[in-house]
């Protein structure tokens, strides 16, 4: 498959035939990551690794096929485990784990392996190439904080998972705890009643950087971020779908420096973190 470097929703695939030969159509010039992923072989990007920055680029042109794209795959390895609430009995399904290679920088631009958790709380994410990983497991939409293995909140303790080709590394298995929530209500400055739908809200925590959790505003313009570990937090709002609305950040200001920090505690939620937003 292929994709902008800078945009991984637009992706382009092709299918292999009995020769090994492929043919992905339809792209539009410009720059692309070419990647190839078969069952039982490590995922690889043109020019070697899972690394985009370090991947080499194809280019199209109209009129032209790139030709010549070949891969050599070698055999996969696999991590796999279950996701349960903190009981260590009870499984979380559609929870996202995601593996990373180690000594990637947190929070990561790209997210290359991941997977969902079943209904019965079991993962499996296929295709590793041999190496170590940094792997985590996040429930935030469901209310649970994210977790690295084994058992922590900060990606520099996490333990390295080691993966060889060819093989299962399992029991990666992970206990999230329940957070705590932010929410309020989004209004237009206008008028400061009427609400803004579809506004993405993010919670950043003040201590680490992180971007914890974000939620986009419902019809009524109400959010609520979940999933939230204790902590202080700056708030603020993007424009995801360009609705005409200048980003602001809690209590109605415009630089991070100025935003008032929100608390959560425990599982509890911190309500009325609301937002006048203003038009451009």
């Amino acid at each position: 498959f292929a994709f902008p470097p800078d945009d991984h929703d637009a992706e382009f695939f092709a299918m292999t035939d009995t020769t090994g030969q492929y043919k992905i159509i339809g792209l539009s010039p410009g720059s692309y990551a070419v990647a190839a992923m078969a069952d039982g072989f490590a995922v690889e990007l043109y020019g070697g690794g899972i690394d985009i920055a370090s991947s080499t680029l194809v280019a199209i042109t109209i009129g032209n096929d790139a030709t010549g794209i070949n891969f050599q795959l070698d055999p996969g390895g696999t991590i796999s485990g279950t996701v349960y609430e903190t009981d260590g009995t009870t499984p979380i399904a559609f929870a996202e784990v995601v593996a990373l290679p180690a000594g990637t920088a947190f929070p990561p631009e790209d997210e290359f392996f991941y997977e969902e958790t079943a209904m019965d709380g079991t993962y499996e994410l296929a295709g590793l190439p041999a190496g170590n990983y940094m792997v985590y497991a996040i429930g935030a939409e469901f209310g649970y904080v994210f977790e690295f293995y084994n058992n922590t909140a900060d990606p520099s303790a996490a333990a390295s998972v080691a993966v060889t080709a060819g093989n299962e590394t399992a029991g990666i298995d992970f206990t999230l705890a329940e957070g705590g929530s932010i929410s309020g209500t989004v209004y237009r400055a206008a008028d400061g009643s009427t609400p803004i739908s579809d506004m993405l809200m993010v919670a950043k925590d003040v201590s680490t950087g992180f971007i914890m959790g974000d939620a986009d505003t419902e019809m009524n313009g109400t959010y609520v971020i979940d999933g939230l570990p204790a902590g202080n937090y700056l708030v603020y709002s993007i424009d995801d779908f360009d609705q005409g609305y200048v980003d602001e950040y809690y209590d109605g200001v415009s630089t991070e420096g100025a935003a008032t920090q929100v608390t959560v505690s425990g599982t509890s939620d911190t309500p009325n973190i609301n937002f006048t937003l203003v038009a451009e």
